[in-house]
C-alpha cells in the first residue's frame, strides 16, 4: 500500500508541474508532464490489480472466510486532450503477433510498433512525412518523437490514422503476416 501512496504523490507533484508549465504557456512541457502522468496512473492501475489478485488468491489460500483488504477505486482518469476530438477511447496494450505491451495514449501505437521492429533487427524504411532518419524532412506542424535506432516518427495524427500507419509499417519492413491488435480501455478490440 505504501507504493500506492507513493505513486499517488508523484501523480500530485505532476499535476502541480501540468499546472505551471500551463500558466507559462509551455506546451512542450505539458506534453511530457502528461506523458508521465499517463505512465503514472497506468502504474498505478497495475500496482491495484496486483493487489487485488493477490488479495483473491489470500483467500483462495484462507477459506477461513478472512476478506481480503479491499482497494479503494481506481483514480479519476488523467484528463486526455485530442486537439478537441471526443470519443477516443484510450489504448491499453498494443500487440503484435504474440507480443505485448502496455500503452496509454494514442501515440505510442507507431513509437512502439517501430521499435519493436527495431528490436527485431530490422532498419526502418523512410517514408516521407513519417518515418525519417533525422528530425527534418517533416512538415512544420509535425508531432516527431525519436525512436530508439535514432530515427526519427510523426506521431501527431488520430487514433484510426496511426493504427493504419503502424500496419504500414510492418508491411514496409516485411511483417505483412503479423496481426496488429489495440486493446482499447473499454475491453474493444481493434485489428489492423
Amino acid at each position: 500500500m505504501n507504493e500506492l501512496n507513493d505513486i499517488n504523490g508523484l501523480i500530485g507533484s505532476t499535476w502541480g508541474h501540468i499546472e505551471k508549465a500551463a500558466k507559462i504557456k509551455d506546451w512542450l512541457e505539458m506534453q511530457q508532464a502528461f506523458r508521465k502522468m499517463a505512465k503514472l496512473q497506468g502504474v498505478s492501475e497495475q500496482l491495484r490489480s496486483l493487489q487485488q489478485q493477490v488479495a483473491g488468491l489470500s483467500k483462495e489460500s484462507f477459506p477461513n472466510g478472512h476478506a481480503p483488504v479491499t482497494l479503494p477505486g481506481p483514480l479519476n482518469p488523467v484528463p486526455h486532450f485530442d486537439n478537441g476530438r471526443r470519443g477516443t477511447i484510450r489504448p491499453r496494450e498494443l500487440r503484435i503477433g504474440t507480443h505485448r505491451e502496455p500503452i496509454s495514449i494514442n501515440n505510442q501505437i507507431p513509437i512502439a510498433t517501430a521499435n519493436w521492429i527495431i528490436k527485431q533487427g530490422k532498419v526502418l524504411p523512410t517514408i516521407r512525412n513519417f518515418v525519417q532518419p533525422t528530425n527534418s524532412g517533416f512538415r512544420s506542424s509535425a508531432n516527431i518523437r525519436q525512436l530508439d535506432d535514432g530515427s526519427f516518427i510523426e506521431i501527431g495524427d488520430s487514433q484510426d490514422t496511426l493504427i493504419q500507419k503502424a500496419r504500414k509499417l510492418l508491411n514496409a519492413c516485411e511483417f505483412p503476416e503479423l496481426r496488429i491488435e489495440i486493446l482499447l480501455e473499454d475491453g474493444t478490440l481493434r485489428t489492423a
